[in-house]
């Protein structure tokens, strides 16, 4: 995790939040959202993001909304795969522990 302003910023780990056409705050925005597993609300997760208090709500849903944002919502979809199969259980992970 990363220190940005005291807020922690998670570590990515799917290749689609590389994507140049991504902005810094949209970046983050996906971070949050998926990592925060629940915890906070999107709008929360805007506001962290850096976008405005006043319009956070109002981004968070546009941000997650395909039509709209397409890379960004494909963004949220492999980041929270990619979390999803990093923390699967499997045969040889049981027998590790």
């Amino acid at each position: 995790m990363k220190e940005n302003n005291d807020v922690l910023i998670p570590e990515a780990y799917s290749d689609a939040l590389f994507d140049r056409k991504l902005s810094e705050k949209q970046r983050r925005f996906i971070l949050f959202l998926v990592h925060s597993e629940g915890l906070k609300t999107a709008t929360q997760c805007a506001s962290e993001a850096g976008y405005a208090a006043g319009s956070a709500k109002q981004r968070a849903y546009e941000l997650q909304n395909p039509e709209q944002y397409p890379l960004v919502a494909k963004a949220i979809d492999q980041e929270r795969r990619a979390l999803v199969d990093r923390y699967k259980c499997s045969q040889e992970r049981s027998l590790a522990t």
